[in-house]
C-alpha cells in the first residue's frame, strides 16, 4: 500500500503525481507484514521481498505434498504397459500419454516410425539399380545421389579407375612394372600389382601390394613423372617425400623403385637386395 500523506510530509510530493516509471522514492507498507518501507516509484510492488519469498517457498511445499498419489489428479501414474512399434520393447505410460495415443518408447523410435521409407516424405520407390560402367556389376543407389548426376560407379576403386582413364594415366603394366613383376615370379616373392586402381591408401594408388598381410607397397616411378629434378612442374602427390609421409600415416612402408634401377643389368639383384630391407622376401 502506498503511503499518500507521509511521502508528502517526507519528500514534499505525492505519489499520485508522479509518473509511473519515475525513480524518486516514496513510502509504501507491505500488504502481509505491514512493514514501512522506502522503494521508487517504478519498483514498487505490494509485498516486500522476506514475504514474497516466504510465499514461494510456502506455494513449493504445497506442490511437493501434493506430488504422486496424493495429487488430487493422480490415476496410477506410470500404470498402463505398452509394447514399443519400432523395437518390439516394453515400456509404462501415463494414462494421458496412453490417451493421447503414444506407440514408441522414445523419440528416436517415434521418428524411425514417422519417416521409414514410403511414410517419409522424400520417398521415390526406394533404391535404383544401375550397373557400375567399369566392372559391369549391378548395384543399388538412392534417388537423390542419382539426381545430381553420381551413382554412375560401384565402388571407390571403379571411380578412381575411370579417373585415372579420363587424366590419361595407363590402366595397363608399364615396361618397368612388368620388369618387376617378372623378377616377382622368377623368385616367388608376395607381390601382387594394384597400380590398375584396385587398392587405394588415402589418395593413393601403389603399383604392387604385399599378399602375406606386411603393410609394403612398392613403387615404379619413372624419371620424368615424379622427379621434381626433370619436371618442375609436378604435382605434391606424386613425390617421394608426399607418398612416403601419407603411407607412414597409415602404417604401410613404401619401397621406391626408379626406372632407371629396373633398366641396368644387375637390376634382379639391387631388387632382392633392397626388399631384404623390409623382410619382404
Amino acid at each position: 500500500m502506498i503511503l499518500e500523506e507521509e511521502t508528502f510530509q517526507e519528500y514534499g510530493y505525492y505519489p499520485s503525481d508522479l509518473p509511473l516509471r519515475s525513480w524518486k522514492p516514496i513510502l509504501c507498507t507491505c500488504d502481509i507484514c505491514g512493514k514501512i518501507r522506502e522503494k521508487a516509484k517504478h519498483d514498487y510492488r505490494a509485498i516486500c521481498f522476506n514475504c514474497s519469498v516466504h510465499s514461494e517457498v510456502r506455494a513449493n511445499k504445497i506442490s511437493e505434498a501434493k506430488k504422486g498419489d496424493k495429487h488430487p489428479w493422480w490415476k496410477g501414474g506410470k500404470s498402463i504397459k505398452i509394447i514399443c512399434e519400432t523395437c518390439g520393447k516394453p515400456f509404462f505410460v501415463y494414462p494421458c500419454e496412453f490417451k493421447k495415443g503414444r506407440k514408441c518408447c522414445s523419440k528416436s523410435c517415434a521418428m524411425k516410425k514417422r519417416f521409414s521409407e514410403n511414410k517419409h516424405p522424400s520417398w521415390k520407390g526406394g533404391n535404383i539399380e544401375r550397373i557400375c560402367k567399369i566392372c559391369g556389376k549391378s548395384f543399388k543407389v538412392k534417388p537423390s545421389i542419382v539426381k545430381k548426376g553420381n551413382g554412375i560407379y560401384c565402388s571407390r576403386s571403379c571411380a578412381m579407375k575411370a579417373i585415372r582413364k579420363k587424366i590419361g594415366i595407363p590402366t595397363h603394366h608399364t615396361k618397368p612394372e612388368l620388369i618387376f613383376e617378372q623378377i616377382c615370379k622368377k623368385n616367388n616373392l608376395p607381390f601382387k600389382y594394384t597400380g590398375d586402381g584396385d587398392f587405394w591408401i588415402h589418395n593413393i594408388n601403389p603399383d604392387f601390394i604385399n599378399c602375406n598381410g606386411k603393410k609394403i607397397a612398392v613403387e615404379i616411378f619413372g624419371d620424368y613423372w615424379h622427379s621434381p629434378l626433370l619436371n618442375y612442374k609436378i604435382k605434391e602427390d606424386r613425390t617421394l617425400s608426399y607418398r612416403k609421409k601419407i603411407l607412414k600415416k597409415y602404417g604401410w612402408d613404401l619401397v621406391i623403385f626408379w626406372q632407371t634401377d629396373l633398366m641396368r643389368k644387375d637390376a634382379e639383384l639391387y631388387i632382392l637386395n633392397q626388399l631384404e630391407k623390409y623382410n619382404a622376401r
